[in-house]
C-alpha cells in the first residue's frame, strides 16, 4: 500500500570473526519519494525512526536472536526523550 512505499528500509549485518571478534553494520535507505518530493518531516520522522532501531542493535541492546524491529519499552522511551 502508500504506507509501504514510504517506509526507511534498514539492514543489520553481524559479521563474527576469528578470536570471537563481533563487526556490526547498519545501512538505512530512504525511499525514492522522499528524496524525489522532498517530503521533509516525513523523511525527518523515517531516518529518527531507523537510526533508534540502528542504535539497539548497534549498542548490544537488542539480542543477535531477538527481533531488532520491536517498538518495545527501550524503543519507546528513547523515542520519547528523543522528541521531548
Amino acid at each position: 500500500g502508500e504506507h509501504s512505499t514510504l517506509m526507511c528500509g534498514i539492514s543489520c549485518v553481524v559479521e563474527r570473526r576469528r578470536g570471537g571478534q563481533v563487526r556490526k553494520g547498519v545501512h538505512i535507505r530512504l525511499p525514492e519519494v522522499m528524496r524525489k518530493f522532498k517530503l521533509t518531516a516525513m523523511t525527518k520522522e523515517g531516518l529518527l525512526h531507523s537510526m533508534i532501531h540502528a542504535y539497539l542493535f548497534l549498542t548490544d541492546r537488542v539480542a543477535d536472536h531477538e527481533p531488532f524491529y520491536d517498538h518495545g519499552p527501550l524503543f519507546r522511551r528513547l523515542m520519547h526523550r528523543i522528541n521531548n
